[in-house]
């Protein structure tokens, strides 16, 4: 069973929200960024072995208290249900397909593993921080939000992926990651993304084993991964924006502070990056 978070509902909510972007915000925003990194990381702390990777900038689920379908934006871009298998492709699928690309090494922002070949185009940081994708029309997305996988030092007490429960509890439960919420901007309309776009998978390879700058020991990558991520449908010709926010406030992520410093105020890890810029040509 799901332990009960501090906010109601918290676990429950599976569905899709649409609303204008002055709402999306909530809270202090940052922004976390190296130029280094072709996927956006976040360490806590000063010290190395303090450690937890995370996609783009992400995470997952609003709460909610009414369940409304997904809006239809007359661009495309259309966020589509979580169970939705596009091409054939599950969540789930996808998860497998991209963990050992999405999961560079945390210290040098180096990917080890090559750009998955799906009927998707995968929005992620490029070298040198691009943003910028180029794709013909009738091209579908795939957006990770957020990640989490059991390379040490493992954040909170990672669950048995086989386990849905134990998976939703890990990424919702203030005990552990607490997440509060998961949004995809599409040229201005905010998706809110519930928990039937959480999956869990292993085992599988990771790319995220590094040396360890501080002790110079080998850290293996692990076998198992969590990702909160969305298929969005085809956008219109022209030019548009696809950006990803969120919001974690659980007992795991404050854990990750460094002796106990303030590395985010209140212990909340908050952001509104990156923000794609999708061509269609």
């Amino acid at each position: 069973m799901l332990e009960e978070s501090q906010e109601p509902l918290t676990a429950r909510v599976a569905s899709v929200h649409s609303r204008k972007t002055e709402r999306a915000s909530e809270g202090k925003i940052r922004q976390f960024n190296n130029d280094r990194r072709g996927t956006q990381q976040l360490r806590w702390g000063r010290n190395p072995d303090r450690l937890l990777t995370f996609i783009g900038s992400a995470l997952a689920l609003i709460v909610a208290l009414t369940i409304a379908a997904p809006a239809v934006l007359a661009g495309g871009g259309n966020v589509l249900p979580g169970p939705a298998k596009p091409k054939g492709f599950s969540l789930s699928d996808m998860a497998k397909a991209t963990a050992g690309f999405n999961t560079p090494n945390p210290i040098t922002g180096m990917r080890t593993f090559p750009y998955p070949d799906t009927p998707f185009q995968i929005l992620y940081v490029q070298q040198n921080n691009n943003l910028t994708f180029e794709v013909s029309p009738g091209t579908m997305l795939y957006v990770p939000i957020f990640f989490s996988d059991d390379t040490k030092p493992v954040v909170g007490t990672f669950p048995d992926v086989n386990n849905r429960d134990a998976v939703l509890n890990y990424f919702y439960s203030q005990e552990q990651l607490g997440n509060v919420y998961a949004q995809i901007v599409v040229d201005g309309e905010v998706n809110s993304l519930g928990s039937d776009y959480v999956v869990g998978i292993g085992p599988v390879n990771l790319g995220d084993a590094y040396v360890d700058p501080a002790t110079g020991i080998h850290v293996p990558a692990g076998t198992h991964y969590i990702v909160s991520a969305a298929f969005l449908t085809p956008l219109t010709k022209g030019t548009h924006t696809v950006q990803i926010l969120g919001k974690s406030t659980g007992k795991a992520v404050r854990d990750y502070l460094f002796d106990g410093t303030v590395v985010f105020p209140d212990g909340i890890w908050s952001f509104d990056q990156p923000i794609y810029t999708v061509i269609v040509r």
